[in-house]
């Protein structure tokens, strides 16, 4: 028995011997793994080479006819005798649907014409009324005046016979016959201007009633025709299509259109052949802008082919942005030979080339990083990363030029690694 112990003691030598190297490797795999965690490469890498380099603007817009003819509602929505400020559109055909002149395209809610004819034919009875009843007071009290006058001409007439017998009476007589004369003379001269005075007065108070009455009337009429003019239809041949409203969302069934703000037609049939893509750039883009400049056209829609366009339009005036402080200005494109394909309200995406530089550095801008008013990248060397101080110049949407700092065939890291702090650091002279 005693000859087995060396050999069993030498077993459990070498499993602890095992034991400890498990040990060893398990307690410095997450050493080695923090250690070269500054140096890991596992990151996406890219190898920059010489090439081509663009400077281009490019935005996002919306495809639309140069020229349309808009479905408007009737004109007398935008009287503003009638008041009516906005219109619930109750029913439309669908995006698209092919129309000729005369074919239904919408029905407006009629409900608030007909709250305000009830209205309407309330008030043009009351003045019906206080028209009738103005005339026949104005009747009876010119009759009163007119009896009076007369009464008046009698009154004279009497005095004027005693005045004339008052000849044989004695001087006291014959004045005091005169002067009553004369006092009934000036009632009647009184009496007949305030009757000429009460035939205008009168005359113009029934006028006035009549004209009110007159005026409401017409409005009646007015809104009548309103009422009988709500079903609107095509004024051409065309596809009818959606306007957008204020929030980007298409104006449908449901909603109302405003008299005074966009868009003050229920809907549109474009010219599809002469098309336009519309879009906004930031006032920092504008100025690298002109008319006349070439643009490459890609639609959302028809991913597979792209199309020129020359810019024909530059707004002068721009509009301010929630976004961000920069204001925005209104470019048009004008799509050069739009086939079948291209339809309005389809998001288009424009790119105006601007510059173009050959045999150039360049890398990504998500591969560039800042440190204290330098410019880095990640450069791989050997079985580690360096940290290369770069110098560049002009960049586009994605991609920056590097004039110094970098060299062909160097591969760099798309993103910053987890522990760049102990890095070597390769600066510019």
């Amino acid at each position: 028995m005693t000859h087995k112990l060396p050999i069993v003691r030498k077993i459990f030598s070498k499993r602890k011997t095992v034991l400890a190297l498990f040990i060893v490797i398990i307690i410095a795999t997450p050493v080695l793994v923090i250690i070269l965690n500054g140096n890991n490469t596992s990151e996406k890498t890219l190898r920059i080479t010489p090439a081509k380099f663009d400077v281009y603007v490019e935005a996002n817009g919306e495809i639309k006819a140069e020229s349309s003819l808009e479905v408007f509602p009737p004109d007398e929505f935008y009287d503003q005798e009638l008041s009516f400020y906005e219109m619930k559109i109750i029913e439309m055909v669908p995006e698209g649907t092919l129309v000729k002149p005369g074919d239904y395209v919408a029905t407006l809610d009629v409900s608030e014409i007909d709250r305000k004819l009830k209205d309407l034919r309330t008030t043009i009875n009351n003045q019906s009324q206080t028209l009738s009843m103005a005339i026949i007071d104005s009747s009876l009290t010119l009759s009163n005046e007119r009896s009076s006058i007369q009464s008046l001409k009698d009154k004279l007439t009497e005095d004027s016979i005693l005045l004339l017998n008052s000849a044989f009476e004695s001087e006291a007589s014959q004045r005091r016959a005169a002067i009553k004369t004369n006092q009934t003379l000036k009632q009647l001269q009184n009496k007949i201007n305030y009757y000429q005075k009460r035939i205008g007065s009168e005359k113009r108070r029934i006028d006035y009633y009549s004209r009110s009455l007159a005026d409401s009337k017409r409005l009646e009429a007015k809104m009548m025709a309103f009422s009988g003019k709500c079903r609107l239809v095509s004024p051409g041949t065309g596809i009818i299509v959606y306007h957008r409203r204020w929030n980007g969302e298409k104006l449908k069934a449901g909603n109302s259109i405003d008299r005074f703000n966009y868009p003050k037609s229920v809907a549109y049939l474009p010219d599809l052949s002469r098309l336009i893509s519309e879009f906004n750039v930031s006032e920092i883009d504008v100025p690298k802008l002109k008319t006349g400049q070439t643009v490459t056209l890609t639609i959302d829609a028809i991913p597979d082919r792209t199309f020129d366009g020359t810019i024909s339009y530059l707004s002068n005036t721009g509009q301010s942005n929630q976004v961000n402080d920069y204001n925005n200005y209104m470019v048009q494109v004008k799509v050069n030979a739009p086939d079948s394909t291209i339809k309005p309200a389809m998001t288009s995406k424009n790119r105006i080339l601007i510059q173009q530089f050959t045999n150039v550095l360049s890398i990504p801008l998500s591969a560039m990083h800042s440190e204290a008013g330098h410019k880095y990248v990640f450069v791989k060397s050997g079985w580690g990363v360096e940290m290369h101080e770069i110098e560049t110049s002009v960049q586009n949407n994605t991609d920056i030029i590097v004039t110094n700092g970098l060299k062909n065939n160097d591969l760099i890291l798309l993103t910053k690694p987890i522990n760049p702090e102990g890095l070597k650091r390769v600066m510019l002279n």
